[in-house]
């Protein structure tokens, strides 16, 4: 089609089913199955995959865990983790839990905001 736009070469995909999906289901999903889920997830060829949110427990509880699933993913190096903050307290306890990670382990790579 004449003066239609190129499309692009390649498009990046950010999963954000383990985030969005886990909050919004209306009983709390134990760590452990959060964690099989992300581990699977991460071996689909996804590049970049939001596995949680550091927001108040008792508003979302389903991402009370944050922490610990973020500690208990294996993801594969060539997988960008990311987590979504929505405010400032988000990310101090974001920041907080890269603090305290174990070395050698990463806990996440990025930080998603929303305005």
């Amino acid at each position: 089609m004449s003066g239609a736009p190129a499309l692009p070469q390649a498009v990046r995909v950010r999963e954000v089913g383990p985030r969005d999906g886990f909050q919004n289901e209306p009983e709390v999903i134990p760590t452990a199955e959060k964690v099989r889920l992300v581990d699977l997830l991460a071996r689909t060829g996804l590049r970049r995959l939001e596995v949680t949110s550091f927001v108040r427990p008792d508003v979302i509880p389903q991402l009370s865990d944050a922490a610990a699933v973020l500690g208990a993913v294996d993801v594969p190096a060539d997988v960008a983790i990311s987590v979504l903050v929505p405010n400032a307290k988000g990310l101090d306890t974001a920041l907080a839990v890269l603090d305290g990670h174990p070395a050698g382990r990463r806990a996440f790579d990025e930080v998603n905001v929303f305005l």
